[in-house]
C-alpha cells in the first residue's frame, strides 16, 4: 500500500476538547434533532473525520465520544470514515477535494434514498 505523501505544516490553534464541550455538542445537536421532528423532518448527522481519522481509521477522543453519546440518543449517524483515504483531502488545508466532495454526496443520497 502506498503512504500518503507528507502535509504541509497547517496551524489549526491550540484546541482542546473538554468532556463540557462534548457533553454541549451532544446537547445541541439533540435540540436540533427536536426541531427537525418538530417540523416533521427527520434528522441525521454527517461527521467528517479529519485527515489525520482517516488515515488512522479511527476518531480522536473528542469525535469518537460525540459519535457515542448520539449513538445513545438513536441519532442517526452518516457514517464517512471507512470510505475516504488521504486522496480525498487536499493536502495542503485538510478540507475535500472534489473525489472527498463526491464521497461525501454519495453517502448522502445513500442516506436519504434509504429512507
Amino acid at each position: 500500500m502506498q503512504s500518503p505523501p507528507q502535509r504541509m505544516a497547517l496551524s489549526r490553534g491550540n484546541h482542546t476538547y473538554s468532556e463540557e464541550n462534548v457533553r454541549l455538542a451532544i446537547s445541541k445537536t439533540i435540540d436540533l434533532r427536536r426541531l427537525a421532528m418538530s417540523r416533521g423532518l427527520t434528522f441525521n448527522v454527517l461527521i467528517i473525520p479529519t485527515l489525520e481519522e482517516v488515515q488512522s481509521r479511527a476518531y480522536s477522543w473528542p469525535t469518537a465520544q460525540y459519535v457515542k453519546g448520539l449513538g445513545d440518543q438513536n441519532i442517526q449517524i452518516v457514517p464517512l470514515i471507512q470510505s475516504l483515504s488521504y486522496k480525498d483531502y487536499f493536502l495542503y488545508d485538510g478540507h475535500f477535494n472534489s473525489d472527498g466532495a463526491r464521497v461525501a454526496a454519495e453517502a448522502i443520497y445513500r442516506n436519504l434514498k434509504s429512507r
